[in-house]
């Protein structure tokens, strides 16, 4: 968790809303630290899309 924290601390965001992708995205644990990281900076934040793709098929059951 902490380096999926580190590298979300590095993205800013001034809009309302954001789309991210996570193209590979495991357990998604960058994909939420991301979220909870830019929900924490921007209180404006009101939309967040997430698409998020697995291939490995020894991780698609634990996607989302």
């Amino acid at each position: 968790m902490e380096i999926a924290d580190f590298m979300a601390a590095s993205c800013t965001l001034s809009g309302r809303s954001v789309r991210i992708l996570d193209p590979g995205c495991g357990t998604a644990i960058l994909s939420c630290a991301l979220i909870e990281h830019l929900v924490e900076i921007n209180p404006e934040l009101s939309f967040i899309e997430l698409v998020v793709y697995e291939t490995d098929s020894q991780l698609c059951h634990l996607t989302l």
